[in-house]
């Protein structure tokens, strides 16, 4: 196996091409995570807003893109993300995202916003990259840095064996779905119930979707009595530092 090539599982697969099916003729992006000391192995897809679109109108000289070309992960939610991980033992694995009515290739402009000084932003991870059109993602492979050639290097797709003891237990479980995670902190619990159910309303069935919370009343007495009205499964997690984090699959 490569160094910083991934191994990934069917589900894997699959929530990436609904992601990308879902956005389409945007371009969808999102984040690997995967068990610390474990190389290679992913255990969770996170998928993550593109924002270019916004971006592009507010300051098309900037942004001359639109995000049918181009892809803006929503710095807030990527650093959710990461941060959810890495409280949990998940280290980055790779970064992924579509290319509407084009080849699974690395562009001039992949290759730039990963390495652009000629050194990899992140090393040792993996981009892979998906082909997808109306009638849904057609290829996709992955794309690692090569130090010796100075590029990033093609590579398959790797599916990694059947699931055995190296995934981690939890209560709910996370491996082979699609992950999203919002801050809702400052919000009012309306905004912040808006802001979930919205996210909902994105996420395939069955589906986590993470929320993270300042406020206790928002996190147990509306979002818990909201998901318990919808018979949604959840849990609820102190933090430290007064922090809250609800975890819940879409039912929908």
């Amino acid at each position: 196996m490569t160094a910083g090539t991934v191994q990934l599982e069917p589900a894997h697969v699959a929530a990436m091409c609904a992601h990308a099916s879902r956005d389409y003729p945007n371009e969808c992006c999102g984040l690997l995570f995967g068990p610390a000391g474990q190389t290679g192995m992913v255990s969770e897809v996170v998928a993550i807003p593109n924002i270019q679109d916004r971006l592009h109108a507010e300051d098309p000289d900037q942004y001359p893109r639109a995000a049918s070309i181009a892809y803006f992960m929503d710095p807030d939610a990527q650093l959710a993300a990461t941060r959810s991980a890495a409280a949990r033992g998940l280290e980055l694995r790779g970064f992924y995202h579509s290319h509407p009515d084009h080849d699974a290739y690395f562009s001039a402009e992949d290759r730039h916003l990963a390495a652009p000084w000629d050194e990899p932003l992140f090393p040792g991870t993996a981009y892979v990259v998906m082909a997808v059109t109306r009638t849904g993602v057609r290829a996709a492979s992955q794309f690692v840095w090569d130090g010796e050639r100075g590029d990033y290097v093609e590579h398959a797709l790797r599916l990694a064996e059947p699931a055995d003891e190296r995934w981690p237990s939890e209560r709910m479980e996370t491996r082979n779905t699609i992950v999203q995670c919002i801050d809702v902190g400052g919000r009012s619990p309306a905004e912040a119930l808006i802001a979930a159910r919205d996210a909902l309303r994105l996420l395939p069935r069955d589906a986590l979707l993470e929320i993270a919370s300042d406020d206790r009343q928002t996190a147990e007495t509306t979002l818990g009595a909201y998901f318990e009205k919808r018979r949604l499964e959840y849990e609820l997690e102190r933090l430290a530092e007064g922090r809250y984090r609800i975890r819940v699959r879409n039912g929908a």
